[in-house]
């Protein structure tokens, strides 16, 4: 879900899979370069467990929010 008067002055990345959701709320402003990442875009599995451990998660961004030059976001731990 993207929120009213949402900008940004470039591109900006956003990936969110197998599930995930990315929530951008109001008058929030995403400069150049920012990455929005849910996921790691591959999966990535511990060598004795053969469990995955880097699961995606959901990202949620309240309202009122800069994301300045180059940023990342990532998915909550």
């Amino acid at each position: 879900m993207i929120g009213r008067n949402v900008s940004t002055t470039s591109t900006v990345g956003i990936s969110a899979t197998e599930g995930t959701t990315i929530s951008l709320g109001e008058d929030c402003m995403l400069a150049i370069g920012v990455q929005l990442r849910a996921d790691d875009g591959h999966p990535i599995f511990d060598v004795h467990t053969e469990k995955r451990v880097n699961v995606s998660r959901d990202i949620v961004i309240g309202a009122h929010v800069w994301l300045g030059y180059n940023s990342a976001v990532l998915g909550e731990s």
